[in-house]
């Protein structure tokens, strides 16, 4: 893809300038710390190497918070071994990086929260206001990386309906633990379907 294509220049770029730094520090850094980090990366990576395959919505990142402490250590043997003034230029180049990334996916948890909110109300309004039973299909299980209401979409409604009792059918009812009730097909007087473009439920019958 044009994603991966332009990785592969950039990935290059960075190994040879990491190369480049590294070079006349040989003889400061303490090898045996950044072996250790090294070595930490990669041995809390194996409980988890099926899922490093992290796709571009990075979704699957969660599970490199443990490891990318031995990157951490290994940095930091790094620029310990740098004289002050590169190292606090070094340190506050990553601090700037990390403070807006975080900033970056703030804005993104905060947006996908928002939209879980708003996808639940308007189901639980269609849901109470429908007198026979109503039909939901195709929640996302994962927005944008953050993770949305497939699995949590009746439990949500019930709660925000206050009561367990609603006629309502999801895709998902055999994966939740409470007692679902049972709805032929025959009964379901609306059906809605989420779709990606709008990010909402649309009734089925409507444009996808």
């Amino acid at each position: 893809t044009g994603v991966q294509t332009c990785a592969l220049p950039i990935s290059f770029v960075i190994v040879v300038a990491i190369v480049a730094i590294l070079q006349p520090l040989q003889s400061r850094i303490s090898r045996r710390s950044v072996a250790f980090g090294v070595a930490f990366f990669l041995i809390a990576s194996l409980p988890v190497h099926l899922f490093l395959l992290i796709d571009a919505d990075l979704e699957k990142s969660r599970v490199l918070y443990l490891p990318m402490a031995g990157a951490a250590l290994s940095f930091a043997a790094l620029v310990d071994a740098m004289k002050k003034p590169w190292a606090a230029v070094l340190a506050v180049a990553a601090l700037f990086f990390q403070f807006t990334a975080l900033e970056h996916n703030l804005k993104i948890w905060n947006g996908v929260s928002q939209l879980a909110e708003t996808t639940c109300r308007d189901a639980t309004q269609i849901a109470t206001s429908t007198p026979g039973a109503v039909q939901f299909t195709g929640i996302p299980n994962v927005i944008d990386g953050i993770y949305f209401l497939h699995t949590g979409f009746r439990k949500c409604v019930e709660q925000a309906a206050g009561r367990e009792d609603l006629r309502m059918m999801t895709d998902t009812d055999t994966l939740t633990a409470s007692e679902v009730p049972k709805i032929d097909a025959a009964e379901i007087e609306r059906s809605y379907k989420w779709n990606n473009e709008s990010r909402k439920l649309l009734p089925a019958s409507a444009p996808q």
